[in-house]
């Protein structure tokens, strides 16, 4: 796991850190955030290591994405062009996750201890990830929206919540406390082998809700393998991500890629 840096830590220190590019950036991206400056002030205050970013981010993976046309194809190509709006500056970078080759195996390995002992932690609250039946979703849809307008975090607080969308997609998951009482929801579009965390938000505040974030992982994760797909982009755009919530996708396995091209293809 990357470590962060501390707040008070000079932030050109990571430039001698002997680190791979996504993980230098996340250093950076962590400190900017901690910073609370704007991105151009940031950038003025720390012109060099706004440079070296630039470099850095040119030595990410990158993803020439050839989308198939399905009834989802807009929504994931629409995703994946917005993290290249900021293209001449950002390089289309985003945060995605691999989905396992072979179902059945996200959660294996070391380096997913931490999210096994999560897994065990909800399962032991009682919490289940199911399927969100048809009927059930405009209920669900309803709780999501009631949530982001009172969310205790005011940074996941949203005035007027723009959700419909999420109505015109197939994959539906939701997180149940041991009562049968909705925790958690995640929708998930997806086209060949790329699919977009569209939603992936508590609906309710507590410990349960947290921790059914790390089985809900496995549960997409496992998903959209069984579907075909090998890359889940997250939507947001990493420099922007709040630290807590960088730390998790670090810990659940999410790294830093750059989309080099993006299109749609007939076959």
């Amino acid at each position: 796991m990357t470590a962060v840096l501390e707040p008070t830590r000079p932030v050109d220190a990571v430039d001698g850190v002997d680190v791979d590019a996504d993980a230098w950036l996340t250093r950076v991206f962590t400190d900017y955030v901690e910073s609370g400056d704007p991105v151009g002030a940031y950038a003025v205050r720390h012109p060099r290591l706004a440079l070296r970013a630039l470099r850095r981010i040119r030595e990410l993976p990158a993803h020439d994405v050839v989308l198939p046309r399905t009834a989802e194809s807009k929504a994931v190509a629409d995703a994946l062009l917005a993290h290249g709006g900021s293209r001449r500056i950002m390089l289309g970078i985003a945060s995605v996750l691999r989905t396992p080759q072979v179902p059945g195996t996200f959660s294996d390995g070391p380096d997913k201890a931490t999210l096994r002992r999560k897994a065990r932690s909800a399962a032991k609250l009682g919490i289940t990830i199911r399927p969100v039946a048809a009927a059930d979703r405009e209920h669900l849809l309803d709780l999501a929206d009631a949530h982001e307008r009172t969310n205790e975090r005011s940074q996941y607080r949203v005035e007027q919540p723009d959700n419909q969308d999420l109505l015109q997609y197939d994959l539906w998951l939701a997180a149940y406390d041991a009562e049968g009482s909705p925790l958690m929801l995640a929708v998930t579009p997806h086209a060949g082998e790329y699919a977009v965390l569209r939603y992936f938000r508590t609906l309710v505040s507590g410990r349960a809700s947290s921790d059914a974030r790390y089985p809900m992982t496995d549960a997409v994760a496992e998903a959209l393998a069984e579907r075909g797909v090998r890359w889940l982009v997250d939507s947001a755009r990493p420099h922007w991500l709040p630290n807590g919530l960088r730390h998790f996708q670090r810990m659940v396995g999410f790294r830093l890629v750059r989309f080099r091209s993006i299109r749609l293809t007939e076959a």
